[in-house]
């Protein structure tokens, strides 16, 4: 799938009304014949109120504006409860009003509907979900999402899933397992693709008759479509092993063949993969796991290390693995004139008119790649009697098969916290991340710097104030800013 951290651009609007009103209609639908009166309902409520001042609302390096805004959202969930039937309403919608520019007010909003269903004896289950969502999303901002500036970048989206599945106890020798699904996410924005999913998955794991010797089979199949032409599919299936030695000792074993149409230069995207693993637990607060293994062209490896303490933790890990990512690439077709174009209605595409009167047509496709990570990881913290901290840093490399390019990335995260008395407590998060990209041969480097003060009036009222400056600079595109934002909040739960 896309990495996290992609950020989308609306260049025409869309609506979801449709979509949305046909779920929510078959949702209702599906409510109107269950027993309502059986089950147990609970509604929870509450508000958020918060104005911000930011010094660069635009989150720009050369115009920038100072704004202040102010926020009210609304929270709403409604819970039911019966003997076989579970449903849950989530409504969360925020007004954002901006003192500067007027027509930068907006309202975000976002509804889920979540509901499971058991039958014969919980063998046969049933869960599903809708929500939509419309929200502000920074292409500027490290996490992605910033109801605060004015940057313009709007998004709505409708992610719709519904999942059956089916357990059974075999005999004391094995257990059986079987689920089907469906997903499909739609958004409004023209270089966003909607996609649909497919998988099934079954698989056999060993009963209670086996202590000491643990086994299990299984097969995963994964198919997506995307509005833009592109698809495709991912089948593998596999054995495993798992044997205690002792207290202390254990050994796996995995062995499979997996299948994709993951683009590839190697043209072996169907392999055998095989996994071997060692975990040794001396005490209940300290362990460690270790997996040598081959998947596609590479050898992988993975070691975790931890222990933790009344006050203390400490994690250290370390894998080197192949995995994907998706990427967009240009499929050229020619034509022999412009209506020619036109008439194969193929969307959003890039022309161009060559001398002798042929036409180019460039098509965006989706497709994916494979490259190989490694990431180094580290998670320590400290607790006192009134205090806290932690600390995170990550450093991970990609090599991209396809394209032969590469990308470093490297975060680190501390985060203190201080109970000055009961109500009344002090944090602050210092958070950074450098990325240096081959093709562009340049980095990216984002910093940021935030200290709260969280203050409970009451058993529901909650009051926060929050400081924070944050930076970013680019040798490779104009996104460089810097801001300094402070913001006043109130919680209050019914």
């Amino acid at each position: 799938g896309a990495d996290a951290g992609a950020y989308l651009r609306p260049q025409t609007r869309l609506t979801l009304t449709r979509s949305f009103a046909s779920c929510t209609t078959a949702l209702a639908m599906a409510l109107s014949v269950t027993p309502v009166a059986a089950a147990e309902w609970r509604l929870a409520s509450g508000v958020d109120a918060r104005t911000v001042y930011s010094d660069n609302a635009t989150l720009s390096a050369d115009e920038q504006e100072s704004d202040l805004f102010s926020s009210v959202a609304p929270r709403l969930s409604l819970t039911g409860t019966g003997r076989h039937l579970r449903l849950r309403l989530d409504y969360q919608p925020q007004y954002v009003f901006s003192l500067a520019d007027s027509e930068s007010s907006r309202l975000d909003q976002q509804v889920n509907l979540i509901g499971d269903a058991d039958f014969f004896d919980r063998r046969l289950s049933f869960d599903g979900r809708v929500q939509y969502g419309q929200r502000q999303r920074s292409n500027r901002s490290a996490g992605g999402l910033d109801a605060f500036d004015r940057t313009d970048n709007r998004t709505n989206s409708l992610n719709v899933a519904f999942n059956a599945r089916w357990q059974s106890r075999l005999s004391r020798f094995a257990n059986f397992t079987a689920l089907a699904g469906v997903t499909q996410v739609s958004y409004d924005v023209a270089d966003a693709s909607d996609t649909t999913g497919l998988r099934f998955e079954a698989g056999l794991d060993s009963g209670n008759y086996f202590n000491r010797l643990r086994w299990d089979t299984r097969f995963r199949f994964r198919e997506f479509t995307r509005s833009s032409g592109s698809a495709d599919s991912y089948a593998d299936g596999s054995a495993g092993l798992r044997f205690r030695l002792n207290r202390r000792w254990s050994a796996s074993l995995r062995a499979g063949l997996e299948n994709n149409q993951y683009d590839t230069n190697r043209g072996d995207a169907a392999s055998i993969n095989w996994s071997a693993g060692l975990n040794w637990t001396p005490s209940k607060r300290t362990s460690a796991q270790f997996t040598l293994g081959k998947r596609f062209f590479g050898t992988t490896y993975a070691a975790t290390v931890s222990h933790q303490s009344r006050r203390t933790r400490l994690t250290f890990s370390y894998n080197e693995e192949i995995s994907q990512r998706q990427l967009v690439e240009l499929e050229l077709l020619e034509f022999q004139s412009l209506d020619d174009v036109l008439a194969a209605e193929l969307g959003q595409t890039l022309i161009l008119t060559l001398p002798d009167g042929t036409v180019l047509a460039g098509v965006p496709r989706l497709g994916d790649e494979n490259f190989v990570r490694r990431r180094f990881s580290l998670d320590a913290g400290l607790s006192l009697r009134r205090s806290a901290l932690g600390l995170q840093l990550h450093y991970e490399t990609r090599e991209y098969e396809r394209s032969g390019s590469s990308e470093d990335v490297l975060s680190a995260s501390a985060r203190w916290s201080y109970t000055v008395e009961q109500n009344l407590g002090l944090r602050t998060v210092a958070t950074a991340r450098w990325l240096s990209d081959s093709t562009s041969s340049g980095s990216e480097r984002f910093a940021s710097l935030l200290a709260a003060l969280d203050y409970r009036l009451g058993s529901r009222t909650r009051l926060t104030l929050e400081a924070q400056h944050r930076r970013n600079d680019s040798d490779v595109s104009d996104s460089g800013y810097a801001e300094n934002r402070v913001s006043l909040g109130v919680g209050v739960s019914f």
